[in-house]
């Protein structure tokens, strides 16, 4: 009796908001049993935040400008967590905005090339034969081609680009690089 009254309300919803609600109970389940998974995500969200929340309240010339004063300043010396370079500027901060721009530029790289690779794996799957022959023989060909001169190439040839410029010419070349 109790199945049939289950199967009645499964009617009545959508199935994606069932499937939606069964990956979010079976990953809040599996977090409550592995607590370093648990913690190690907490700690990745809380650098993720730190680094572009944290980024966004730095000014530029607080790791921009040199000064020369405060040249290899040991850790903890003057308000400088992990002391100062050559130059006299924060590398704590410098740190954050490196992380920031790493983070800014590898995360939409990601995105792009797992979704080309998506696209040309399901068609290469789906239809197979000549097709799948051809993107094979294209990727052995690109596979050979030193992606990281012709990275460097093109990003000395064009003058003014944007972070959006270099992450589609990075998308471009790396979806093939081993």
């Amino acid at each position: 009796m109790e199945n049939t009254k289950d199967i009645k309300v499964v009617k009545n919803k959508k199935i994606a908001d069932i499937h939606a609600n069964s990956f979010w109970k079976a990953a809040l389940r599996e977090f409550k049993k592995d607590k370093i998974a648990a913690v190690s995500v907490i700690f990745i969200v809380l650098i993720l935040l730190g680094v572009f929340i944290g980024a966004a309240f730095i000014p530029r010339s607080a790791f921009s400008n040199v000064d020369l004063m405060d040249t290899n300043l040991a850790p903890f010396t003057s308000g400088h967590i992990l002391g100062t370079d050559d130059g006299g500027r924060d590398e704590f901060l410098l740190m954050v905005v490196a992380a920031r721009n790493s983070l800014s530029i590898s995360i939409p790289v990601t995105v792009a090339v797992m979704a080309v690779g998506i696209f040309l794996g399901l068609m290469s799957a789906y239809f197979g034969g000549f097709f799948d022959w051809i993107w094979m023989r294209i990727t052995d060909y690109l596979s050979i081609i030193p992606t990281l001169m012709i990275l460097l190439t093109i990003l000395t040839i064009v003058n003014n680009y944007s972070i959006w410029t270099l992450v589609w010419v990075i998308s471009i070349f790396s979806w093939i690089a081993p």
